[in-house]
């Protein structure tokens, strides 16, 4: 299953020093630095077709990307994550995934922050985001050029009829996915939207942006600034118009669309921005009738090299280098991990009071996980293993393995031999060293490489 935006819908939770749930902070001397080192891939052999390159997030040259025929196969939610990779070029055989999960990777947020107990979990998740927000925007003040040629593009879709609270959830859960696409320097973010509650919440995302852009400069450029007008949104997005504007050297878009229809959902936003973005690459107008400048900016397509696609809940974490663009050169697609944060004693001790299954699910999760690793992407990895759940259905499990011991009917036996861990370039949420599709990584402390963890097979 992947998450849509569809469905409706600060203080930070501690564990006390006697608690058994501790966080590891690695503090051994640095030992190389990890942006420097050559990127490894996971051998395809090793990949499953389906359930590894789900991620609802690929990385693209724009020529492989216009193979794809969007009308004939984006025809469903996930049509977006699976055909894009597998109707276009080789198909899975050009399906990369790094070996190192932190090298290109997305926590997914949604499925996470629906757990709680609302609204207290909705509070919680926007002030934490709100923290990855303002920490994120003052330390970008040099892009990584890697990304440079990129557009990426979120297909966006919150139904008007979501309730306030949870239309402000989504909301700075997109200005989290922008600001993670900022840090790593993306040309153009562009937004893409059906429902009207989109334009007003694409709007007021922008200007959250705008109004935290100069974040990170000393206190007396601070003062210069403030006698500045703020930036201004070229566009007032009346009756779902286009509008736009810049963050430092990325630049923001929305534009509005009404080809959703298709065969199995009525509403597919993401088959309107696709077909949309095809049209513009070609230099014709949406079915819309929304113009390509609209779409790829005053300056034309052709600054532009690679896709990026990714939802709105879903914040990437990478270190780019030169040669993931090799990579992408020789026709490949690169997709990132898609990290499963979990409600964790750490972050949510004070959340889950309610529901008494909640409360012991707390307890037990927080006997079984006796650390938390902190990864820092300077000298840190997780390293692949290959290994996943196998034989739910023997065990009792059902629906998302993950969340089975907080159902009130099961337990967290099956989570044993999975490490958990938080990404200190990322939202700092405590996370299954996981997908959600359970395949599993080894969190690692100072390493150079992953060599030294085999790729293995499946767990018990």
């Amino acid at each position: 299953e992947t998450s849509r935006p569809t469905d409706g819908p600060a203080n930070e939770g501690h564990a006390d020093a006697d608690d058994a749930v501790s966080e590891t902070k690695p503090t051994r001397p640095t030992v190389t630095n990890n942006h420097q080192r050559e990127v490894e891939y996971i051998p395809l052999g090793k990949l499953e077709q389906t359930a590894d390159i789900f991620s609802a997030a690929w990385w693209q040259r724009i020529p492989r990307f216009l193979e794809l025929d969007v009308e004939r196969y984006v025809q469903n939610v996930e049509s977006d994550a699976f055909k894009p990779i597998l109707r276009a070029g080789n198909g899975f055989r050009d399906a990369r995934l790094t070996r190192d999960w932190l090298d290109f990777s997305i926590e997914h947020l949604s499925k996470w922050w629906k757990m709680g107990e609302q609204p207290a979990m909705y509070s919680f998740a926007i002030g934490k985001l709100q923290s990855y927000i303002h920490r994120t925007l003052m330390a970008t003040d040099v892009h990584d050029a890697t990304m440079e040629s990129t557009l990426a593009m979120i297909p966006y879709g919150v139904s008007d009829k979501t309730d306030e609270i949870g239309q402000q959830m989504w909301m700075i859960s997109l200005v989290a996915t922008i600001a993670s696409l900022i840090q790593h320097g993306v040309a153009r973010v562009l937004v893409v939207g059906y429902y009207d509650a989109d334009t007003k919440q694409s709007m007021e995302a922008f200007q959250y942006l705008l109004d935290h852009e100069h974040h990170g400069v000393d206190a007396d450029a601070e003062v210069d600034i403030a006698r500045k007008k703020a930036p201004r949104i070229k566009g007032n997005g009346v009756e779902n118009s286009p509008f736009s504007a810049k963050w430092g050297n990325t630049e923001l878009a929305f534009v509005h669309t009404d080809d959703i229809k298709s065969t199995y959902v009525a509403e597919n936003v993401p088959k309107g921005a696709l077909n949309g973005l095809q049209k513009a690459l070609k230099g014709e107008k949406s079915k819309d009738g929304i113009k390509p400048k609209d779409w790829l900016g005053k300056k034309g397509g052709d600054r532009f090299k690679y896709i990026y696609f990714t939802e709105s809940d879903q914040i990437l974490n990478a270190r780019l280098r030169p040669s993931m663009l090799d990579t992408l050169d020789e026709g490949r697609i690169i997709i990132p991990h898609r990290i499963q944060p979990i409600p964790h004693p750490l972050d949510l001790d004070h959340l889950f009071q309610k529901k008494k299954h909640m409360r012991k699910a707390l307890v037990d999760l927080d006997e079984l996980s006796v650390k938390v690793a902190h990864l820092r992407p300077e000298v840190d990895a997780c390293c692949d293993t290959g290994e996943r759940l196998k034989n739910k259905k023997e065990k009792g499990i059902e629906g998302f393995w993950w969340q089975y011991g907080f159902t009130g009917q099961g337990n967290f036996t099956h989570l044993e031999p999975y490490d958990f861990m938080r990404l200190t370039s990322g939202t700092g949420i405590v996370a299954l060293a996981s997908t959600e599709h359970s395949r599993r990584c080894r969190p690692v402390a100072d390493v150079a490489t992953c060599e030294s963890v085999p790729i293995g097979g499946d767990s018990e």
